[in-house]
């Protein structure tokens, strides 16, 4: 009964540092788990933005990550000042299965829109705060957030 609750043991021990390694992208380097990048760009700007909340998984593992929401995000963030007219562009890396953004203004919803990557800027002035939900079938989620002032 000893002999196998150590063998029983030691398997366990052997099998949680395998999970402590990394993941090697075939040059010894270890590779960063986390969702593709996005780009987002107005008017020929690039938006910068704040990642937020997200699970990833590959070859076994997997990783996650808590955040706040959209406001929380970019309260420390200046917002990107753009005219009423024209249209915001939402990309990844790598395109996910599905998009849902959502836009604030003055910490209430405004608007949503599901599986858009192109967005019209909206047209009355103010600070709209948008959050993106971007989901990958069988690999994960990720959240975003960025800030926008219409003048």
């Amino acid at each position: 009964m000893f002999r196998l609750l150590s063998v029983f043991v030691l398997s366990l021990s052997i099998l949680m540092l395998a999970g402590c390694g990394s993941v090697a992208n075939g040059s010894g380097e270890s590779k960063e788990q986390k969702p593709p990048k996005a780009t987002i760009t107005i008017e020929d700007k690039e938006v910068s933005y704040k990642e937020g909340s997200y699970c990833w998984s590959t070859s076994y593992k997997g990783v996650c990550a808590d955040t706040g929401g959209a406001e929380e995000l970019t309260e420390d963030t200046p917002p990107l000042v753009v005219s009423k007219s024209g249209n915001m562009q939402i990309s990844y890396e790598q395109d996910p299965s599905s998009l849902h953004v959502m836009v604030l203004k003055d910490g209430a919803e405004h608007q949503t829109f599901k599986d858009q990557y192109e967005l019209k800027i909206p047209e009355e002035p103010g600070t709209y705060v948008y959050g993106v939900f971007a989901k990958w079938e069988n690999q994960g989620d990720s959240f975003i957030a960025y800030k926008i002032k219409v003048k």
